[in-house]
């Protein structure tokens, strides 16, 4: 699908799939607020045009009082509800401390992952209201990823994955963390210093804060020589920073 209008409508229904957008908010997000005198007609053509295109599927595509669904069988078929669910399964299993089915699911959902979200969309007020929110979650979920690769001993390649990702979220505490931990179980205890004198500067320096309590406490682990500053600096067998009860809103 190439229009870009298309494209905006697509993904404004996809988003809010198997709920009624109202003809008012599409217009809106087509036109940024501003319709031509013929929005009526060019909104039923860009209707019209993107049954035709998505074939069978096109019964989905309802009209319904007062705008249009979407309508989808299962979360499967929308990449970031698939996501979502994987997302909401996985915590469950976090929070439980159970790290092989945590792994599973987490590795399923940040698979559909495919970069910056909405990036082909040209819709300023779609990529405000969904695109931070997307990218939070994947993050967490990332950090989640790392964590089941720590508690079950999976980390002969976190290194080498946390030191990019440290870099591009710097003040992301807890990827400092998990980077400090790798380094203490590889006997590199001056490196997990280093890290954390790395990130303590750059709080400091930026925000005017010291680290939190979860990256102060691996702190004193590695000072304290512990073998496993993880296992140690948490909560029978949760990382320290275990996540909250609570999910980020994404909308179901």
């Amino acid at each position: 699908m190439t229009a870009p209008k298309q494209r905006i409508l697509l993904a404004a229904l996809a988003l809010s799939a198997n709920r009624i957008v109202p003809i008012d908010e599409l217009v809106d997000l087509l036109w940024d607020g501003a319709p031509p005198e013929s929005w009526h007609a060019a909104l039923h053509n860009y209707v019209a045009r993107l049954r035709k295109s998505m074939g069978l599927a096109a019964p989905r595509l309802m009209t319904r009082s007062p705008g249009y669904a979407l309508e989808l069988a299962n979360d499967a078929e929308a990449d970031w509800r698939e996501f979502e669910a994987l997302a909401w399964r996985s915590q469950a299993s976090v929070q439980a401390g159970e790290w092989d089915q945590a792994g599973t699911a987490l590795r399923a959902a940040l698979a559909l992952w495919r970069g910056v979200p909405l990036i082909d969309v040209p819709c300023e007020a779609l990529r405000r209201e969904w695109v931070p929110a997307l990218t939070e979650r994947w993050l967490q979920l990332v950090e989640w990823r790392i964590d089941a690769d720590l508690m079950l001993h999976h980390d002969s390649n976190l290194i080498v994955e946390l030191r990019p990702l440290v870099s591009a979220y710097p003040l992301r505490e807890r990827f400092h963390c998990q980077l400090m931990a790798a380094l203490c179980r590889s006997g590199r205890q001056a490196e997990a210093l280093a890290v954390y004198q790395d990130a303590r500067r750059l709080l400091v320096t930026d925000l005017g804060i010291e680290p939190g309590p979860e990256l102060q406490q691996m702190h004193r682990q590695v000072l304290s020589g512990a073998r496993d500053p993880l296992i140690e600096c948490g909560v029978r067998g949760r990382p320290c920073g275990s996540p909250p009860t609570h999910s980020m809103c994404l909308r179901r």
